[in-house]
């Protein structure tokens, strides 16, 4: 981690590089900081933070599915009707002992 920090256009380099693999870039446009605003100040118990509302928004308007590993967000997600998944990876009950 060390070495990316000392060398941000190597950083640089590794992200867009990434982006050229697959990831599209999402446009985040006026209309879409108000969808995030509405979100953040819908549901105070939701718990989202202005980013969480922020990523909501983006995948509303765009049409796309949100993979997180944050619980709260995936919660969030569902419960405003946004599409969002896991991958599987979370255990549904995380105050279930980890191992076999």
């Amino acid at each position: 981690m060390g070495l990316l920090l000392e060398d941000r256009s190597a950083l640089q380099g590794a992200l867009e590089g990434h982006v050229g693999r697959g990831f599209v870039r999402l446009e985040i446009r006026p209309p879409t900081f108000v969808l995030a605003a509405d979100l953040l100040l819908a549901d105070p118990a939701l718990g989202l933070r202005a980013a969480d509302a922020l990523h909501l928004a983006v995948a509303a308007e765009h049409g796309e599915t949100l993979v997180t590993l944050d619980r709260t967000l995936l919660q969030a997600a569902r419960a405003v009707g946004i599409d969002a998944t896991d991958g599987g990876v979370l255990d549904p009950d995380p105050r279930r002992p980890a191992g076999p």
